[in-house]
């Protein structure tokens, strides 16, 4: 395999029925081309051969334990030989809880691809012990449980569409928030900011969010922000960099406050404008921004 042949080599494995069909199927709209069910045998000689252009190839190759003769080992020396052998190199996880894929697999009416007599939930445990090393090595992890269809293209639109296409700097994922909702299943880090004076209850910015300049000026009004600001994207920088010397090419960042509406918004919205201003790619998600309020 040519060093140069591919700027960006894709290896996309994950539970059945987390939505594999639909990443690759998102990847090729932004310009990925894609092997998908092939044997790896064959995929290690297509990625050797003519079959791409030299230099300009993007290419997303999926496999699962329905790929005819799934092995994960193969699965991760190929990946392994494409890292000695290309410039960027990601290999994504998708993941699911149980329930979530049972549901899926009900409404399509189709069988899990390991479920022959046994029961479709003892499947699934199998699929997730045979993947488990796969995971664990994952430079990206994507849990699709709480994501619908669209919400998984926008994410994959997010990291990796051509302006996310850093050599040797992470793409850093920034997502507010709130602690009462959940916390972010795929994040790196996870910090609180519920300590800062809340905009909520002030009746003039209750309905406005961490975008609005008012709420922004009434966070920083509190003695403790600049504290935490100082600290904060001194620790943030640190991880990102740390975490890319082991080889992550993505750091994930989830900033939570009680509703996710202000002052963690606020926040990543400040970390956006610091981490692109250092020249990083950064992708972010509000993830309770819209979510109606409660009491």
């Amino acid at each position: 395999m040519e060093k140069n042949k591919f700027r960006h080599l894709l290896f996309v494995c994950g539970l059945s029925g987390a939505g594999k069909t639909v990443t690759l199927k998102s990847l090729q709209e932004i310009g990925f081309d894609i092997l998908d069910y092939a044997p790896l045998d064959l995929i290690s000689n297509a990625l050797q051969g003519d079959y791409f252009t030299a230099g300009q190839g993007r290419v997303a190759i999926g496999a699962g334990v329905s790929t005819l003769g799934f092995d994960p080992e193969k699965f991760l020396a190929l990946a392994t030989e494409a890292r000695q052998n290309a410039e960027n190199v990601t290999v994504l996880f998708l993941d699911c809880d149980e329930e979530t894929v049972l549901s899926r697999y009900a409404q399509t009416r189709l069988r899990h691809p390991l479920a022959r007599d046994g029961a479709p939930s003892d499947a699934i445990g199998k699929e997730r012990e045979m993947l488990a090393e796969i995971a664990l090595q994952a430079d990206l992890k994507i849990d699709t449980t709480r994501l619908s269809p669209r919400d998984l293209r926008v994410k994959l639109e997010d990291v990796f569409s051509e302006r996310s296409e850093h050599i040797n700097r992470p793409v850093i994922i920034l997502q507010s928030f709130g602690f009462k909702y959940g916390l972010p299943r795929n994040a790196d880090t996870v910090w609180d900011v519920r300590f800062l004076d809340n905009p909520y209850w002030s009746p003039a910015l209750r309905p406005l969010t961490g975008k609005d300049e008012r709420v922004g000026e009434y966070i920083q009004k509190d003695e403790k922000f600049a504290e935490l600001w100082e600290k904060m994207t001194d620790m943030a920088l640190f991880l990102v960099n740390a975490s890319a010397a082991e080889g992550k090419q993505y750091y994930h960042l989830g900033i939570g406050c009680t509703g996710g509406r202000h002052r963690s918004v606020y926040v990543v919205e400040r970390l956006k404008e610091y981490f692109t201003s250092a020249g990083y790619t950064v992708a972010i998600r509000h993830e309770n921004l819209t979510t109606e309020r409660r009491l």
